[in-house]
């Protein structure tokens, strides 16, 4: 009996054209995945009537979810990802950039277990894309995560009816070592970590005569992170923006191949918390920041991404 392992897994998606369904003969695009936690829901209850046995009789079902991620690490170029990032955001690439928009963009999701001739998948369809995150830290790959919440999900031993999926990408994953961070505000040079978090606050429509839900909502978007840097004489700037809740702007760029680069911009951060503490002796003074991102009517969106960078 051959026994799967979780190294051979793959992850496949495709752009719905309506939500909750997938498309026909898709050609699905594949993520580089580090892990993942997609998960098949199931609620039951049971019947609280008298018996005469007075033993619980069944379990009823009362409702289909689906929800879970996936972590990976950042390489150039990966159209799954740009996927992924176009659903969190509720936008549409234009022009190799993106904006967050209000008209959800829900792939189908499908992970493979390899298990030679018995491969098991799991199916998911309508998945919203909740929240992503990114995690630049100094001398590390660059990291991300995303989570989303769907319309429906089932176990299955055979995968999307006419699926094709293309060969894994061969790009070497980015570290921060070739990043560019930049600012206008804020002087930036000793940064040694950057995280970037969005959540939707997305959340389940369920109504009679189904147990899967009819809809996904999202409620406001909401972007912040943290940032922490080596206590020079630029963190002046820092305390000035926090003292006086002024803004400034964030721009991140990942990438190893010209014209395959990928700009993270927030036009308009602010800080919510700045601490310096002196913990003990022989350790550096370090400053840490929590930010939160706001809508810029100049850019007309709270995040502005952008793709194929010089």
């Amino acid at each position: 009996m051959s026994r799967a392992i979780t190294n051979l897994t793959r992850i496949g998606l495709i752009d719905e054209v309506t939500a909750g369904t997938t498309p026909a003969t898709p050609a699905m695009q594949t993520i580089r995945a580090t892990s993942e936690s997609f998960s098949v829901e199931r609620q039951f209850t049971h019947s609280e009537e008298f018996n005469v046995a007075s033993q619980v009789a069944d379990q009823i079902l009362i409702a289909n979810r689906a929800t879970g991620g996936f972590g990976c690490e950042w390489a150039d170029g990966e159209v799954g990802i740009e996927t992924i990032l176009q659903s969190c955001l509720c936008g549409t690439w234009a022009t190799d950039v993106l904006l967050a928009g209000i008209t959800p963009k829900p792939p189908s999701i499908e992970v493979k277990y390899e298990a030679g001739t018995n491969d098991q998948y799991k199916i998911f369809t309508g998945m919203y894309g909740n929240e992503l995150s990114l995690d630049f830290n100094a001398g590390s790959k660059i990291t991300g995560s995303a989570a989303f919440m769907g319309m429906s999900s089932t176990y299955a031993a055979a995968g999307v009816t006419g699926g094709t999926y293309p060969a894994f990408g061969t790009e070497p994953v980015n570290t921060t070592c070739d990043m560019l961070l930049t600012s206008t505000g804020l002087v930036v040079d000793s940064v040694t970590k950057l995280t970037m978090k969005l959540n939707n606050s997305a959340r389940a429509h369920q109504c009679l005569t189904s147990a899967s839900p009819s809809a996904i909502a999202r409620g406001t978007l909401q972007l912040g992170g943290d940032i922490e840097l080596y206590l020079n004489t630029g963190v002046a700037d820092w305390a000035t923006k926090f003292l006086a809740n002024s803004s400034f702007t964030l721009l991140a760029t990942a990438g190893n191949t010209t014209i395959k680069k990928t700009t993270f911009e927030i036009p308009k951060a602010k800080f919510k918390n700045l601490t310096v503490v002196a913990q003990a002796n022989d350790q550096d003074l370090m400053v840490r920041g929590q930010w939160e991102g706001f809508y810029d009517s100049t850019v007309g969106s709270a995040l502005r991404v952008t793709r194929n960078v010089a």
